[in-house]
């Protein structure tokens, strides 16, 4: 699944680029909410049965340990950090729309390989020791990237962050969703992602704070990284 959705949405930021270098930002900014329209009418047409479903407190204290909550809250800062202060730092170096989209898209290409070699990997080694050797390497990742000044450079090392995040993801999803408990679905996902947004909301204010120092919050995304690293797989009972 993720290996072909990443594929998908890998030519998405060389053409929004093309277009607001020949045309327009304006014209880039209508297709993509064209497109997001268009992509919402499939769902219309799906066979999902519609489930009442009743949300309790007690369902939400069931999911999720004290490590579980703070590799959320590290999720979601460090998704602001990969998203917007990265490609900012990146336009801010270079100044040049298709360099953004370009470096981008080539390490939005390389993941969907290690979407599919990190699959089969993780059910062979211990996921939570994968998470911690993947959270190490892209963690070095931040206080490197803020040390780029050259297309180059920005994109080997937008490659080199690309892998390692999918190195930590695979392994670290698969042990989260592995812990959800079948009767309390919906609590874990609406706990899930009120952290992820609490994460996402204290990254923001950060890089609000520090908006004339993009390579101070990059180095913190990186500390951010680190909180994956907690996160313990459930332990199988043998019977």
């Amino acid at each position: 699944y993720f290996a072909t959705f990443r594929l998908a949405t890998a030519a998405g930021p060389i053409i929004g680029a093309f277009l607001i270098t020949r045309v327009s930002f304006v014209l880039s900014f209508v297709v993509a909410v064209a497109l997001l329209i268009v992509s919402a009418i499939p769902l219309f047409m799906s066979s999902d049965v519609k489930r009442r479903y009743q949300i309790t407190i007690r369902g939400i204290s069931k999911n999720g340990s004290a490590r579980d909550n703070i590799g959320y809250l590290s999720f979601g800062a460090r998704s602001i950090t990969d998203t917007i202060v990265w490609p900012v730092f990146i336009f801010l170096t270079l100044g040049e729309y298709l360099s953004l989209g370009f470096i981008i898209t080539i390490g939005l290409l390389t993941m969907p390989i290690f979407d599919i070699l990190m699959g089969k990997i993780s059910e062979k080694v211990k996921k939570d020791r994968l998470v911690k050797f993947g959270a190490g390497l892209n963690a070095i990742s931040f206080p490197l990237r803020a040390t780029a000044t050259t297309l180059p450079s920005l994109t080997l090392l937008n490659v080199y962050s690309s892998a390692t995040d999918i190195i930590m993801h695979v392994p670290y999803l698969s042990i989260v969703f592995n812990k959800v408990k079948k009767k309390y679905v919906i609590e874990f996902f609406l706990w899930r992602e009120l952290l992820l947004t609490a994460g996402r909301l204290a990254m923001l204010g950060i890089v609000l704070l520090l908006t004339t120092n993009l390579v101070l919050a990059l180095v913190i995304g990186g500390i951010a990284t680190l909180g994956f690293s907690v996160v313990k797989e459930k332990k199988r009972h043998v019977t």
